[in-house]
């Protein structure tokens, strides 16, 4: 019966040991994308913490082109796309959902996966963050 406590803690303990690694390597991946990201883009916004908080493109003094913005963790929440300083086109969220925008204004919006199951969605916004991050 001791024997088998022990191999339940030892388990336990290397469960603890393997997610902790984890979670360590999805940190520094993260922290990694978003330092080969800076480099691609003309405006970065941080948080007071020092995280990246937005990157954009800027055009003649306005905002225009790609964007991407992250959460206070330093992972991306919203992907999409500025036209002459406003948002334009479709944005969409790791969360499932999107929005469009003409000039600025929110032309129409979606719950997280509607239509398309949320587990589809949430791999298109991986999909393009990892087109984003992989551009020369």
């Amino acid at each position: 019966m001791q024997q088998l406590r022990t191999l339940d803690r030892s388990a336990r303990d290397m469960r603890t040991i393997l997610t902790s690694i984890a979670l360590i390597i999805a940190y520094m991946t993260s922290a990694q994308d978003a330092a080969v990201l800076i480099n691609k883009y003309d405006c970065v916004v941080y948080y007071p913490d020092s995280t990246v908080k937005s990157l954009y493109h800027v055009r003649k003094g306005m905002l225009h082109g790609e964007a991407i913005e992250f959460n206070e963790s330093g992972k991306p929440t919203e992907l999409g796309g500025f036209k002459r300083g406003h948002r334009s086109g479709v944005w969409i969220s790791s969360e499932g959902h999107s929005a469009k925008y003409v000039r600025g204004k929110r032309e129409w919006g979606t719950y997280p996966g509607c239509g398309t199951g949320k587990r589809k969605a949430h791999d298109h916004f991986q999909q393009r963050y990892w087109k984003l991050s992989s551009k020369p």
